[in-house]
């Protein structure tokens, strides 16, 4: 997950870099290396099984087929 990606994720979701550390189960500053430099697959994978809906926000050509 690119840093932008988690960008829009976090803005998508609403959330601080305190809420989404708290979310996530990391600290806060990670949440601030992840953007700066992206999050690693395992974070990606914990927004998309937390999150499902919120992140068509963020990578809306990953959608699901109905």
């Amino acid at each position: 997950m690119s840093a932008a990606e988690f960008k829009r994720w976090l803005s998508a979701m609403n959330y601080t870099g305190r809420a989404a550390a708290k979310a996530l189960g990391v600290s806060v500053g990670s949440v601030v290396n992840y953007q700066r430099e992206g999050a690693p697959p395992s974070i990606r994978a914990m927004c998309r099984a937390l999150y499902p809906n919120q992140m068509e926000a963020v990578f809306p050509w990953e959608s699901r087929a109905v």
